[in-house]
């Protein structure tokens, strides 16, 4: 079941109901939101795989520096949901090169469920996931 561009999201917009009150998580957040819509642009342009998977590169090493910036502060303040926030974090990187690697084979379709995977994770994890620890790290003064 092939998807087409019309099925594909518009560019990924970063709305105030994303916010998780911490700032610097807010701008990394807003970053990889970037790195997505550049990708998306890259592949629809039908971009040479030099451009895409330089992209995407730059897209996941953003992706674990951030993960490891909201665990550094999760272990540093002993937030207690850190082990499942862990876990989801490993999943997402898990899913991600598994479609890329798929995506590398040629088929494009896989760089379109790519960017729609990315787009409905990063959305809802930060509505799920990352606003659960917006009131723990507000009571630290982050």
């Amino acid at each position: 079941n092939l998807l087409s561009w019309s099925n594909i999201m518009a560019l990924f917009e970063w709305e105030e109901r994303f916010s998780v009150g911490v700032a610097d998580f807010d701008e990394q957040h807003k970053k990889l939101i970037g790195y997505i819509n550049n990708l998306y642009d890259g592949i629809r342009a039908g971009g040479g795989g030099s451009h895409i998977n330089e992209t995407f590169n730059a897209l996941f090493d953003y992706t674990e520096t951030h993960f490891g910036n909201e665990e550094l502060l999760m272990k540093k303040y002993e937030y207690k949901q850190f082990e499942l926030h862990k876990k989801e974090h490993e999943h997402l990187l898990n899913k991600v090169i598994e479609l890329k690697k798929k995506q590398e084979n040629g088929n494009l379709s896989y760089g379109i469920e790519l960017l729609q995977f990315l787009k409905f994770w990063l959305s809802t994890h930060i509505l799920d996931m990352d606003k659960q620890y917006s009131a723990f790290f507000k009571e630290k003064n982050l």
